[in-house]
């Protein structure tokens, strides 16, 4: 049985979720590992966005971390080549310094199983961000959006009241990737 004494809570920039998320499936023990980090729903006080999860651990997961990578059982077909960039980039608190979360670098705290992730991503120096509402008539609201410059912001607030962020789909120019991406990131909320 593992024995997992640890609160592991990682930040990771928005650019590095993919890379993230096959460190999480090789050192993980599910293949869903590979889902650990989605949605970039954090900031930090520059703007630069970022995901973060927060899970139990092993009591030896700076050596786990640290040691070379192979696939495990679970992911035979992993990706190895991003998993080794991400792990090149992993940034231990209390380990490698005491500096906050920055673009280009896993960081991580480790505390014990039983500690808040809150904390963790205070000491990141992350906070949420908050969803758009895109029945704001506030069009530097709406351009939060990826995506949305003046004209898609005009359309959106043309539209209102929106009670789906599915319908808005139905502006030309706005896909429903860009809709679930959006749903994805920062949050839509009506």
């Amino acid at each position: 049985m593992t024995d997992y004494i640890r609160r592991a809570t990682i930040v990771c920039d928005k650019a590095g979720i993919p890379d993230a998320n096959q460190l999480a499936l090789v050192l993980g023990e599910s293949a869903a590992d590979d889902r650990t980090f989605r949605a970039a729903r954090y900031q930090d006080t520059s703007g630069n966005l970022y995901a973060a999860s927060s899970t139990v651990a092993t009591g030896n997961f700076e050596v786990k971390a640290a040691s070379p990578l192979i696939a495990p059982p679970h992911a035979p077909d992993a990706d190895l080549a991003a998993a080794s960039r991400a792990q090149a980039t992993i940034y231990i608190h209390g380990v490698n310094g005491t500096e906050g979360a920055v673009p280009g670098r896993l960081w991580v705290m480790l505390a014990p199983a039983s500690a808040s992730a809150a904390e963790a991503l205070s000491l990141a120096g992350v906070a949420p961000v908050p969803p758009v509402n895109i029945n704001s008539p506030d069009a530097a609201e709406i351009e939060r959006l990826d995506g949305v410059g003046p004209s898609l912001s005009q359309a959106i607030i043309d539209g209102q009241p929106w009670a789906d962020p599915a319908k808005l789909s139905q502006i030309d120019g706005i896909s429903d990737a860009m809709v679930a991406g959006w749903q994805a990131g920062p949050g839509v909320m009506v």
